[in-house]
């Protein structure tokens, strides 16, 4: 959904400050937790093939809207994407498949301090959606790859993962 005059420095921004994200986040797990465990370490390893499948898809999902592609058609794209990803960190959630690194960090917080996991969810989202700005104008001089659509994700996936959560309990006991 990103125009492609934002893709080439703000994705590589975007994929560093992850990585480091990912290390930092993983660090202060085991710091805060006073724990080492595999699963940390694998919550990373999946972190880093996320991103590459991710950027896999993007020329793929990119070549699904043609260039100047109505508005309401990107908007569409972009929510039902937004759904289909928080559905699957709901998921993830709750299974004892090791979670991406930034999901494991959620689940961990949420899990040792008896939070609601939407909230620690959208705080996080909000944190690294503040990192993201930062270093962008300290790289780059001004904000870039940073859209209303990230904003607005960064303060309602938290609340949708919390949602598709409360269904799944509904309907499945995971274990």
């Amino acid at each position: 959904v990103t125009p492609k005059p934002l893709r080439s420095k703000a994705n590589a921004i975007i994929n560093l400050v992850g990585y480091i994200g990912g290390i930092f986040s993983t660090l202060m797990m085991m710091i805060l937790l006073r724990k080492i465990k595999l699963q940390y370490f694998l919550s990373f390893v999946v972190a880093i093939f996320y991103g590459f499948i991710l950027d896999l898809g993007m020329p793929v999902t990119g070549s699904l809207l043609p260039e100047g592609a109505d508005v309401a058609l990107r908007v569409l794209v972009y929510v039902v994407g937004d759904l289909a990803v928080c559905f699957g960190i709901a998921m993830i959630l709750r299974s004892y498949l090791p979670p991406e690194v930034y999901e494991m960090f959620v689940k961990e917080v949420t899990r040792i301090g008896h939070f609601k996991i939407s909230t620690v969810k959208t705080l996080y989202d909000c944190g690294s959606l503040l990192v993201a700005v930062l270093m962008s104008m300290a790289l780059l001089g001004k904000i870039e790859g940073v859209g209303i659509a990230t904003v607005i994700c960064a303060f309602i996936t938290g609340f949708l993962i919390g949602k598709n959560g409360q269904l799944l309990d509904k309907y499945w006991e995971f274990r």
